[in-house]
Formats: structure tokens, C-alpha cells, sequence
């Protein structure tokens, strides 16, 4: 099932993910690369975990109606590049907070959200973490680096694309997704 305009609630989810995604990619960029930003993790961490349950909603709310119908009448290969980003968009704004969860849990540092525990740390006798799995923490992290590079990629195309479609094409799709067309 797909249709030509989109619910408030799909349009909501889709800024709130977008808006946060940028922002906890800023954050953790702005955290590895500036010393005395170590203070960012906690809100990083707890936003990630937040935003990945915002996640899940839509995109059960995306499986569940299925795709918005085309509102251009673009190229084939336009609405193939189109598919490819939207698709490493969805599968990427699962994988990251993911990918970020695998990295602190199996590191021993535990999941928390705003001081809630909700899987503990792993501490050693000297009141330090021990990872659970150096391995599939390792691969977290890996993942979790690159994935947000990736992401940083899509999320670029994404806008270009939607201004594209706004100033080129001059098609309703960017009013669409702020709830005008």
C-alpha cells in the first residue's frame, strides 16, 4: 500500500529521527576528536538509545503502509539512486544505535539512558570495565565508525536530493515532508 501524502506522525517521525541522527553524528564526531568532550558520552549514549526506540516506530510504521508514491516525475535511474539512499538511510538509522549498543555492552560499559541502567557495566576488581567480548565490541565500534561516515554520505544526498526536487523539479515532494502538499 502506498500513498501521496503522509500522516503528521510520519512526518514527525521522519524530522525527529533526521534531526537527531545529525545531531548524535555531530556529537560523536565532536566527542573523538576534541580533548575534554569525554563529558558528551552519558548524552550521547542515552539520545542514541532514545532516538533508536523513535526509530523502530517508524520504521514499522514504513513496513507497515509501505512507501510513499513518487511525486516527480524524475528518471528511472533518479528513482533508483533515490531507493538505494532512502534504504541505507532506513537499514543505517537501525544499525548505528545498534552498532553503538554492541560496542558499550560488549566493551563491559553497560547500556544506560539518563543514569537508568538497563544492562550493567562489567567491573572489574580495579573498578574498571572488562568487555564481555573484545571482538564484538571491537566490530561495534568498527561498525559504528563506519556507518556514520556512510550515513553522513546518505543524509547529504538526501538533502540535496530534496532541494533538487524543490528547485529543479519543482515538485511537491520537499512540501510534502513539512506537511504543505
Amino acid at each position: 500500500m502506498t500513498t501521496k501524502s503522509l500522516t503528521r506522525t510520519e512526518i514527525s517521525l521522519h524530522w525527529i529521527v533526521g534531526l537527531g541522527m545529525i545531531a548524535l553524528i555531530a556529537a560523536g564526531l565532536y566527542m573523538t576528536r576534541v580533548d575534554g568532550a569525554r563529558w558528551l558520552y552519558p548524552l550521547h549514549k542515552s539520545f542514541g538509545i532514545v532516538i533508536f526506540a523513535v526509530i523502530l516506530w517508524r520504521v514499522v510504521l514504513r513496513v507497515r503502509k509501505g512507501w510513499p508514491d513518487d511525486v516527480s516525475k524524475g528518471a528511472k535511474w533518479e528513482h533508483g539512486i533515490a531507493r538505494v539512499i532512502h534504504w541505507v538511510l532506513i537499514v543505517g538509522t537501525i544499525a548505528m544505535p545498534l552498532s553503538g549498543m554492541v560496542d558499550s555492552y560488549m566493551g563491559g560499559r553497560g547500556l544506560t539512558a539518563f543514569g537508568l541502567e538497563i544492562l550493567g557495566a562489567n567491573m572489574g576488581d580495579n573498578g574498571r570495565p572488562v568487555a564481555i567480548n573484545r571482538t564484538l565490541g571491537d566490530i561495534g565500534e568498527t561498525v559504528h565508525v563506519l556507518l556514520g561516515k556512510a550515513l553522513v554520505a546518505a543524509i547529504l544526498l538526501h538533502v540535496l536530493g530534496a532541494f533538487k526536487h524543490h528547485i529543479i523539479d519543482r515538485d511537491s515532494t520537499l512540501r510534502r515532508m513539512v506537511g504543505r502538499a
